[in-house]
């Protein structure tokens, strides 16, 4: 039984990715563009394969066949017009006041873990020598 979605002319690797969201994202291009394309293959969601795995296999985004060519240069021109954009040019506009709380609080957690993991060797002896004046008070009387 055939896949009603897959071209009677069949498919042709286009490539291969090391993790699910890269390849998803390539055929979301490609299928915006008017090029059907397909992923086939299993990765962890978010986690990189190693090169290896990603060379014999892993995921791959295929295309309708003898249309490779037509895919890479979809691919090409969305590449050559991301580069092109100033970023330093683009008004995002103002921030949300939720996410600008979230931005305050996180700098204050990072400040936060900050003074932990330069103060928390310090404490630590602080405590060992405390147990060890204890032990002793305790031995001695």
């Amino acid at each position: 039984m055939s896949d009603p979605s897959v071209p009677e002319e069949g498919l042709e690797p286009l490539l291969n990715c090391r993790n699910e969201i890269a390849a998803q994202e390539i055929r979301s291009l490609l299928e915006a563009a008017g090029m059907p394309a397909f992923v086939f293959g299993k990765g962890g969601l978010g986690l990189n394969m190693s090169d290896e795995a990603a060379r014999h296999g892993g995921l791959q985004v295929q295309v309708p066949a003898g249309r490779v060519e037509e895919a890479r240069g979809i691919l090409q021109s969305i590449e050559d017009e991301a580069s092109e954009i100033d970023w330093d040019e683009v008004d995002v506009g103002d921030m949300p006041p939720e996410v600008a709380d979230i931005v305050e609080s996180s700098a204050v957690t990072h400040a936060i873990r900050r003074f932990v993991v330069a103060a928390g060797p310090f404490l630590g002896i602080l405590i060992l020598l405390a147990a060890v004046a204890g032990i002793v008070i305790i031995l001695a009387t």
